[in-house]
């Protein structure tokens, strides 16, 4: 898009979704805080005064967003698994409680996955009625998944490649294994399973935890004008580290550490290609 005059006011923010946007000399952009002619109670201005501060949060991250700000986030939530070999239970609740000794419980969530589509919930956080070799239930709180369902979400998302709304997007920095990590099952009649001579199913896993936690958090109670801070973009969002700062934050390596041996670097393996997830025609909810 092309501003040759004045891009002013509302006009300011609707030129953000061009793909390329250019100034001629002498063109104006203005920009100013979200504002509103009102009139009523002292309790009902109070309560427009405060859509119009998350309507500016928003519009904020909009502009930041095209800015060129380089930012990361810090983690809003962590999983830790509650399955597999005998001891990770009893790991995994020691570690949350050394974690709730330092303030820290909000953020980190123990998860336990129950397979097939016969679950009423996605997730839902309870603690367990009973122990799995029978007796008392632990007194903490798990995250629990009905994970075929959630991996319906996570292939759906995969299969979004016309738009990035609602996608799921494999980082370039992934390797040919983690790539088929997440595309390592297929759907059958009772849930998901690994694919003939798929060992390990990693990526895919993480991802219907991180599906999880997102939706623990109130993903899909999302509201465009009311959005919570840790879902605004930007550096308005409480959990975002400029990347500048976040290298100087970085610790020096020890002194008297030997430097590594400069190694030519190896060229990379190619990656496999990587195979489009099937549709699926019905998305259990």
């Amino acid at each position: 898009m092309i501003v040759g005059g004045v891009a002013a006011s509302a006009a300011s923010l609707m030129i953000m979704s061009a793909d390329r946007i250019e100034m001629t000399a002498g063109s104006f952009l203005m920009i100013h805080n979200p504002s509103r002619c009102l009139c009523g109670t002292a309790s009902e201005l109070r309560k427009e005064a405060d859509e119009l501060d998350k309507l500016a949060r928003v519009y904020a991250s909009v502009y930041a967003a095209r800015s060129g700000t380089e930012y990361g986030l810090r983690a809003l939530a962590l999983a830790i698994d509650y399955q597999g070999r005998p001891g990770v239970s009893d790991n995994a609740e020691a570690f949350w409680r050394a974690r709730r000794k330092t303030g820290e419980a909000g953020r980190w969530f123990i998860t336990r996955g129950h397979g097939g589509f016969q679950h009423g919930s996605r997730i839902w956080y309870a603690s367990p009625e009973r122990k799995s070799g029978g007796g008392k239930g632990r007194n903490i709180k798990l995250l629990n998944m009905a994970t075929d369902r959630l991996k319906d979400t996570v292939f759906a998302m995969l299969g979004r490649v016309e738009t990035g709304t609602g996608a799921l997007l494999a980082g370039s920095w992934m390797t040919g294994e983690q790539i088929a990590e997440l595309v390592a099952e297929e759907r059958l009649s009772k849930g998901w399973e690994k694919k003939p001579g798929q060992v390990r199913n990693e990526t895919l896993d993480l991802s219907v935890q991180a599906r999880a936690l997102a939706e623990h958090k109130g993903l899909l109670r999302l509201a465009p004008g009311a959005l919570p801070d840790w879902a605004v973009g930007g550096l308005e969002n409480p959990n975002a580290v400029p990347l500048a700062q976040a290298k100087a934050d970085r610790p020096d390596p020890a002194p008297d550490a030997a430097p590594a041996p400069e190694t030519p670097p190896e060229a990379p393996a190619p990656r496999p290609r990587q195979t489009a997830p099937r549709r699926i025609n019905f998305l259990k909810r």
